[in-house]
C-alpha cells in the first residue's frame, strides 16, 4: 500500500516537471520568435538616400534639409557639401575638374525644375563644362588650364542666368556677383597663381545655388 502511494507521488511530480517545462519552452518562444520581415512603410529609404538620378527621365533625389516645404536637390546637396570642404584642400587638376563636374550635375539639377527653359541650349552649356573640366590634365603649370576653367565658369553663369530669368527674379544681383567672380580670374595666369579665386567662384556659386533652392516654389 504504501508503494502504491509512493508511486503515484513520483507520477503527480512527474507530470508537473513536464507541465513546468512547457511552461518554460512557450515563454523562451514569446521572447525569441523571429520578428515579422514584413516591410513597414518606415523602413523604406526616404528620396534623400538616393543619390543618383533616375536613368529613365533625368529626375533627381531630393534631400529635406534647406527647411520650409523647399527640398534640395541631392547633386546640389553634394556640391554645396564640396564646396564647404575647400579650404583645406589643394587646388590641383583632380581637385578643380571634381568641383566643375559637381557644379555641372547641380546646375542640371536645378535646370530640370525650372520652367520656360531652352533645354537645348543649356545643356550645351553644361557639355561645355564638363568638357573643359576633362580637359584639366597634364601640367599644371600651364596656362591652358586657367583659360579652360574660366570658360567652364563662364558656361555655368550663363545656365544660372537662365535658371534666375525663368524662376527666380530676386537673384538678379547674386548670379551678377558670380559673374564678377568670375571676372576676376586671368585666362593668361598660371592657375596655382590664383587658386583662391578659384575657390572664390566654387563658393559663390555654391551660395547662389542654395539660395534658388530656398526660394523655389516661394
Amino acid at each position: 500500500m504504501t508503494n502504491m502511494d509512493v508511486e503515484k507521488k513520483n507520477r503527480g511530480f512527474s507530470w508537473l516537471y513536464i507541465l513546468a517545462l512547457l511552461l518554460f519552452l512557450l515563454v523562451l518562444a514569446i521572447l525569441f520568435w523571429p520578428k515579422s520581415t514584413s516591410t513597414s512603410q518606415d523602413d523604406v529609404p526616404g528620396l534623400a538616400a538616393t543619390e543618383a538620378m533616375t536613368a529613365s527621365d533625368d529626375t533627381y533625389a531630393t534631400d529635406d534639409s534647406t527647411g520650409g516645404n523647399a527640398t534640395m536637390a541631392q547633386p546640389v546637396r553634394s556640391y554645396v557639401d564640396w564646396s564647404a570642404t575647400m579650404s583645406g584642400r589643394e587646388s590641383d587638376q583632380a581637385f578643380t575638374k571634381s568641383g566643375l563636374m559637381s557644379l555641372a550635375d547641380a546646375l542640371a539639377a536645378v535646370a530640370e525644375r525650372a520652367p520656360n527653359l531652352n533645354r537645348d541650349q543649356i545643356n550645351n552649356k553644361l557639355s561645355t563644362m564638363r568638357n573643359k573640366a576633362s580637359a584639366i590634365t597634364g601640367n599644371w603649370e600651364s596656362t591652358a588650364h586657367a583659360s579652360k576653367i574660366r570658360e567652364a565658369f563662364w558656361a555655368s553663369a550663363d545656365v544660372f542666368d537662365a535658371i534666375q530669368q525663368s524662376s527666380f527674379p530676386d537673384l538678379k544681383q547674386d548670379v551678377q556677383g558670380l559673374r564678377n567672380e568670375i571676372q576676376r580670374l586671368d585666362a593668361q595666369a598660371l592657375t596655382q597663381d590664383q587658386k583662391n579665386k578659384v575657390k572664390d567662384v566654387f563658393r559663390e556659386a555654391s551660395d547662389v545655388l542654395q539660395k534658388m533652392e530656398q526660394n523655389r516654389g516661394r
